[in-house]
């Protein structure tokens, strides 16, 4: 047998100096345990308690409610992003006044030539949402048109359809002005039941108008 150093040992000195090391070990063992129960037990039981107090307790729920507002925000902001950016597809090539042209101040009858875009057919239009004008191009100001017609504000669906209005022709508008309207819809991909309803413009259709008298 021998000692750390490798020089040979008797057996009865190698076994007292294992004993002696053992023992020294397990000397190191319980000063190891007494600081534990002296300090860690004391630092975990007063971070516990600090955690738990009122002021402590309360910001983390104010962190919370933060954070919670955030995810709302964001999951608000993603399914806004499935809302279809267009709902409805009109033809400027196929629409226009049924005579070639409107006249100031009088009743115009004009052809619309329209279409639900597929993604949109889930939108439902508000009835009477509908608003119908001009737009002077000299000013870039947009008159409304009263329509004189029943106003069914129907929803259409993907095929290309003709309807008829007929609109009172704002004065002031000659000798041409861009055709345009507004509607509003719910129920469109992405909104939710208590979202207001959103609103999509058509293109602008470039129409002849005339002074009255001229015609």
């Amino acid at each position: 047998m021998t000692d750390e150093s490798g020089k040979p040992v008797r057996p009865r000195q190698w076994a007292l100096q294992r004993l002696a090391n053992k023992a020294l070990d397990w000397a190191v063992l319980g000063v190891l345990a007494v600081l534990v129960g002296l300090f860690v037990e004391p630092v975990q039981k007063r971070a516990v308690a600090v955690w738990n107090t009122p002021t402590v307790m309360e910001s983390i729920r104010a962190d919370l409610e933060v954070q919670s507002d955030r995810i709302d925000v964001v999951a608000t902001e993603i399914r806004r992003l499935k809302q279809p950016t267009a709902v409805f597809e009109m033809s400027t090539y196929n629409t226009g006044p049924i005579a070639g042209f409107c006249v100031e101040s009088m009743p115009c009858e004009i052809n619309v030539r329209i279409r639900r875009l597929v993604e949109a057919l889930p939108c439902d239009i508000v009835k009477g949402s509908v608003q119908w004008g001009f737009i002077n191009p000299r000013a870039d100001t947009f008159v409304q048109a009263r329509r004189m017609d029943h106003a069914s504000g129907r929803n259409i669906g993907s095929n290309w359809e003709d309807i008829t209005i007929v609109l009172m022709t704002p004065p002031n508008l000659e000798p041409e002005a861009y055709f345009t309207f507004e509607a509003f819809y719910t129920g469109c991909p992405g909104m939710a039941d208590s979202d207001d309803p959103i609103s999509f413009n058509s293109p602008r259709d470039l129409f002849k108008i005339r002074a009255r008298g001229t015609e």
